[in-house]
């Protein structure tokens, strides 16, 4: 113990305090009279004599009374002597405050600069993620030492504000799935993504060049497989293109959706559109897919509550353009490719999608869907006649939810056939 004392004492005989060191000064002597277990004689006032008549009071007494003269010692012993001569006949606790009351403005100083190179604090693109975060961290620790502490969740948006464009798909995945994370937590996590971001920037623009996106195609691969077997969703294939592009997985057993909210009400918001949508027109409703395909196309190219970018734009990089898009289920004339003098020039159909794979609509005539590269919609005549709805019964097709004993029931049960 003497030789751990003497080491850590060691801390104050290297740098005198000055004036200009105080806060390194003070944080090493904190570190010293923690170790010697005589902190609290600079946090607390000195005590009143208790007198003879409570002998284990006076014991304390004495302790504190020789802890505070060896404290004050050691703090004028490395002090610089101008600042020896204003404190020496102060006690330690007194020499603290009077310290403080000198020096407070170096503080509120240092708590500016510390607060202003955190703020200002930005990642360039391509640096390593871990210096920069660790850079981070030490400011908001300063400011914490210094009296003004950030809560976790200020901090890591601190944190997640200063990160370049590469890190947004990560930071949207982030959001969007409230996810609770120390700073520690948050640096692992950055570091995982770090060499993922640009895979992900890279595998959009090899989508866009093959007319296709990096999700519409990784969905079609699984799309079979993900309805077959819920477990079919987590091969190491589909994990690695997760981690590519950013998204982070949180896996939930199997009839437990109320713990996937966010995905439960997506697909509630879903579930609306398409019923809102198929009740305004004549469509039978087996058309309810190309609802639903038009309902999460439209709700790609609009904004949220959650993010001040679309998800198209967050995707491409580009804001989407909706000049094209048309209320689905409305009526239109589409011109024929062929046709013979007395033909008419166009057939008067139904608007019910976009296509993937060009540029057009879906519309449907006479039992067959077809693509045409434009057409004459009648938005306008839909809109009159809206009033005129039908009922239409859609229902999620959702397996039943085995629940499951609670573990007293299993106890007793287990109890029960002991005692047989």
């Amino acid at each position: 113990m003497a030789n751990n004392t003497i080491s850590l004492r060691s801390l104050l005989e290297k740098e005198k305090l000055n004036g200009i060191n105080f806060l390194d000064w003070f944080h090493n002597l904190r570190i010293v009279l923690k170790q010697e277990r005589k902190e609290y004689v600079i946090e607390e006032a000195v005590p009143n004599d208790p007198g003879a008549n409570a002998p284990s009071d006076k014991d304390k007494f004495k302790k504190h009374m020789d802890n505070m003269l060896d404290v004050g010692c050691l703090m004028l012993a490395t002090m610089t002597p101008e600042l020896q001569k204003q404190h020496e006949d102060m006690v330690a606790y007194e020499m603290i405050q009077n310290l403080k009351e000198i020096y407070e403005g170096q503080a509120r100083q240092e708590r500016y600069e510390t607060s202003k190179a955190l703020f200002q604090c930005k990642m360039s693109e391509g640096s390593p993620v871990r210096a920069h975060v660790i850079k981070m961290m030490g400011y908001i620790q300063t400011l914490e030492k210094l009296g003004l502490a950030l809560n976790d969740e200020l901090a890591i948006d601190v944190v997640l504000q200063s990160l370049p464009n590469s890190f947004s798909q990560l930071i949207l995945n982030f959001n969007m799935n409230e996810i609770e994370k120390t700073l520690p937590q948050l640096l692992g996590m950055l570091r995982t993504g770090e060499g993922n971001c640009p895979i992900y920037l890279e595998e959009v623009k090899k989508a866009k060049a093959v007319g296709a996106s990096v999700l519409e195609s990784t969905w079609q691969k699984y799309q079979s497989s993900s309805i077959r077997s819920r477990t079919r969703i987590l091969e190491p294939s589909f994990d690695e293109l997760l981690k590519e592009c950013g998204i982070v997985s949180q896996l939930t057993p199997p009839g437990t959706p109320q713990w996937n909210g966010v995905s439960e009400r997506r697909n509630r918001t879903l579930l609306d559109m398409v019923r809102s949508m198929m009740s305004h027109n004549d469509l039978p409703t087996s058309f309810w897919g190309y609802a639903l395909e038009t309902a999460a196309f439209t709700l790609n190219r609009v904004p949220s509550k959650s993010v001040q970018k679309t998800p198209h734009e967050m995707w491409t990089g580009k804001r989407p353009n909706v000049s094209f898009m048309k209320i689905w289920g409305c009526k239109a004339y589409v011109k024929h490719q062929m046709s013979t003098t007395l033909e008419s020039k166009s057939e008067k159909c139904t608007f019910v999608g976009y296509p993937k794979e060009t540029k057009g609509y879906y519309f449907y005539n006479e039992n067959k869907v077809y693509v045409a590269r434009t057409g004459v919609f009648l938005e306008k005549e839909f809109l009159t006649n809206s009033g005129k709805g039908r009922n239409i019964e859609l229902e999620e097709v959702q397996q039943q939810q085995v629940i499951e004993p609670e573990v007293e029931e299993i106890s007793q049960a287990v109890g029960k056939i002991q005692l047989i």
